[in-house]
């Protein structure tokens, strides 16, 4: 395993925020290690094929991977190319080990020590020369707030510390940036962005309240980056705590097999919902078949995220007073979304 004090820092905001302006400043100050995970540079071109609407997406399943990787890393260490964890893909282990090799982390006495010990358990280390901590950033929007959360969980299961940085950028601003870059994102899915985006809620939840909100429509002053700095530094001193006692595992067991029950119900409920609109759009002659494989697409990706809040309860649902009620608010916050989605495409086909 990997050992010494670490964190786990997410960057969340629109593409053309700055994340790459603040991970270069971050990064060139010489305490703690930071280990730099772009997604951009893990995720090959494969996970963002569509898939048909109703299945995991591979853009999904290949973010998860992402993290499997990194978790992986961090219990296990890794050696040589054969060390891939189950269930992740060769392509991105292959990307990931890229990642730690140009950030120096798979050199000598790195792969070393693994392939030297009589003990197969014996922790893996920094090189003496280095510095023992280690604050690895994770860079993508992640603007749902379940994204967010996978990466809270990880901490806790690697026992590292965990903090975010909102990056706030106005999106007129974002498309500025954008349109001067050499490969743009589409408008459309940066417009798209910034209508999902949910901002981390340090009043409501207290698993964001590490965050940190940075103004990046100016040039950031050095002494925003010391906060940062430091705020980091005290994430890493104090990890996420693990779920320890008897009482509070049954607890959330207990949760689990409810919630599984709830996601069930809901799951079925949102297929019904996104069947019916499909159905009604085809038969009134509204788009046009290309259109509605790409809604068809859009309203998928919208309810398995809308799953996804649920199971790490996300969703405003926990006041209702039974299963159905339940059920209910989580059809209306989906709802809700789809409405802005056709609304987006009603536009967009007047256009």
């Amino acid at each position: 395993m990997i050992v010494g004090p670490r964190v786990l820092c997410v960057l969340c905001g629109l593409p053309a925020s700055g994340k790459s302006t603040l991970c270069a400043r971050l990064r060139s100050r010489p305490d703690p290690r930071f280990l730099l995970l772009s997604y951009d540079s893990v995720l090959p071109a494969v996970a963002f094929r569509p898939q048909d609407a109703g299945e995991t997406t591979h853009w999904k399943y290949y973010r998860q991977s992402v993290l499997d990787c990194l978790k992986h890393w961090l219990l296990h260490g890794c050696s040589t190319q054969d060390d891939i964890p189950a269930n992740v893909p060769a392509e991105v282990w292959t990307l990931f080990l890229r990642q730690l090799q140009q950030h120096h982390l798979r050199d000598p006495p790195w792969s070393s020590i693994k392939a030297s010990s009589a003990n197969a358990q014996m922790p893996i280390t920094f090189p003496e020369q280095s510095p023992h901590r280690l604050a690895i950033i994770l860079d993508d929007n992640f603007y749902y707030r379940s994204m967010r959360y996978e990466v809270y969980q990880l901490a806790r299961e690697v026992s590292a510390g965990f903090i975010q940085i909102f990056l706030n950028c106005p999106l007129e601003l974002c498309l500025q940036r954008n349109a001067s870059r050499i490969v743009p994102v589409p408008v459309m899915v940066l417009q798209t962005m910034a209508e999902r985006l949910e901002v981390p809620d340090v009043e409501q939840r207290d698993w964001e309240r590490e965050s940190l909100h940075l103004d990046t429509s100016i040039v950031v002053p050095d002494v925003q980056i010391d906060m940062i700095m430091a705020r980091i530094a005290r994430a890493m001193e104090n990890p996420v705590p693990a779920i320890e006692d008897s009482d509070s595992l049954e607890k959330a067991q207990s949760r689990a097999e409810c919630g599984a029950s709830l996601v069930h119900q809901v799951d079925v409920a949102l297929r019904r919902c996104v069947s019916d609109t499909l159905k009604q759009l085809a038969s009134s002659g509204t788009f046009t078949p290309a259109r509605l494989r790409g809604l068809s697409q859009e309203l998928a990706t919208t309810k398995g995220h809308v799953l996804d809040n649920l199971r790490h309860d996300q969703l405003a649902v926990a006041s209702a007073a039974h299963m159905q009620e339940a059920v209910d608010m989580a059809v209306q916050h989906f709802e809700a979304k789809k409405q802005r989605i056709l609304n987006c495409y009603k536009a967009t086909s007047k256009a």
